[in-house]
């Protein structure tokens, strides 16, 4: 058997090496193109991806819920800063009441409060600035309450928003109708009142 010459046989074993290169090279080709489809049909699956779902979840209500508990805290101080100020222009109102007007109040504070007391001698107070108010004929209206004996009508400096206060002679036994007193009394109705015309 006779093989050719030394550069002929070299030629044949180079020329069998690339053809096997090439088959080796269409097969991987053809491996990886079989591969990347079957990777563009799989799910992408990202290691603690419920983990990192469920967190990002939480952030995202923790965010809504902070940004939430800002507004209605903002809410809350802009619906106090206009209660306070509906309280400051009603009380300004109230002490501007004309002279007819403002008697008559005192007259109905001052027998409200003296229809609570017991049947004892009892002393009016009333705010020294509106002592005006207490002419004889208002006097008369406001000691006439069937029951009850008013032995003195004194001013006070200590009462400084209108309205009046009712006790016995010797103080151990009254009744607040001073409108700082109503005003802490009622609050609940008020700021109610006030709460509903705000969300209006």
């Amino acid at each position: 058997m006779q093989f050719g010459s030394i550069e002929a046989v070299v030629a044949a074993v180079q020329e069998d090496a690339n053809a096997e290169v090439e088959k080796i090279e269409r097969d991987l080709a053809a491996a990886i193109a079989r591969a990347r489809e079957e990777d563009q049909r799989l799910p992408v699956v990202v290691p603690d991806a419920e983990a990192r779902i469920s967190r990002a979840r939480r952030q995202a209500h923790d965010r809504i819920a902070a940004e939430e508990a800002a507004d209605h805290q903002s809410a809350l101080k802009d619906r106090e800063m206009w209660i306070a100020q509906a309280m400051a222009e009603g009380q300004r109102r109230v002490l501007a009441l004309d002279v007819a007007t403002a008697r008559a109040d005192l007259v109905r504070l001052a027998r409200e409060a003296i229809d609570r007391m017991p049947d004892q001698t009892l002393e009016l107070l009333v705010s020294t600035a509106r002592a005006d108010l207490l002419d004889a004929a208002t006097r008369d209206e406001i000691m006439a309450v069937p029951g009850k004996t008013i032995a003195r009508v004194t001013p006070s400096p200590n009462i400084d928003s209108g309205g009046c206060i009712v006790q016995t002679i010797d103080g151990r036994i009254r009744y607040d109708n001073t409108y700082a007193a109503r005003c802490r009394r009622f609050e609940s109705i008020w700021r109610a009142r006030l709460g509903e015309m705000w969300s209006v």
